[in-house]
């Protein structure tokens, strides 16, 4: 019985793969019309935008991007994607005990693969972390997006890949939007 559901997974795996190779050019096409939308002024529109690519290139079905909340010692969720409306969910994590809020301070990937490497990781609870990238606006983590769920035969290095692509694409216009966004406030 467990080499049958083996051999299943396994062909699954592997028809992601050929579907992966074949599809790259209309991916490429696909990322280069989603980075586009990123133009826009509206940081709400840009991390919708993101989530959504990620989303479609890596398969991703649940995440959200977390930043600093005004006391920096929590997080709050500035965009989400694929949330159910009825499940109950914190509005706000702590900074210090969390992976995102690691990833935040280190300004380092962190991947479910990671906790089977070492001890650095048992002091959090990654029940909610698949793939945690930080999202970087002039070399520092300015936010964090998180993968909390995603079919188990699309978490890969590539799919980490991916996302690393698309956030270091979004970098120059979200930077643009949040010096727009402080010009506006000053202003």
């Amino acid at each position: 019985h467990g080499a049958g559901v083996m051999a299943s997974a396994l062909e699954t795996v592997n028809r992601v793969l050929e579907n992966r190779v074949s599809g790259q050019k209309d991916s490429i096409t696909l990322l280069h019309s989603r980075v586009k939308k990123l133009s826009s002024l509206s940081l709400e529109r840009a991390l919708e935008t993101i989530l959504e690519t990620v989303a479609i290139l890596a398969g991703m079905t649940s995440g959200a991007v977390w930043v600093p909340g005004p006391d920096r010692s929590r997080l709050v969720p500035a965009s989400t994607f694929g949330w159910d409306a009825d499940t109950p969910r914190d509005a706000s994590l702590d900074a210090e005990t969390t992976v995102e809020g690691y990833v935040i301070r280190n300004n380092r990937p962190f991947s479910a693969r990671m906790t089977l490497e070492g001890s650095e990781f048992s002091r959090f609870d990654t029940a909610r972390n698949l793939i945690a990238m930080p999202i970087v606006v002039r070399g520092e983590a300015w936010g964090v997006l998180n993968v909390e769920d995603m079919p188990f035969e699309c978490y890969s290095a590539y799919s980490e890949s991916v996302i690393s692509i698309v956030l270091s694409l979004a970098e120059p216009y979200l930077r643009d939007i949040l010096e727009y966004d402080a010009l506006h406030r000053q202003g």
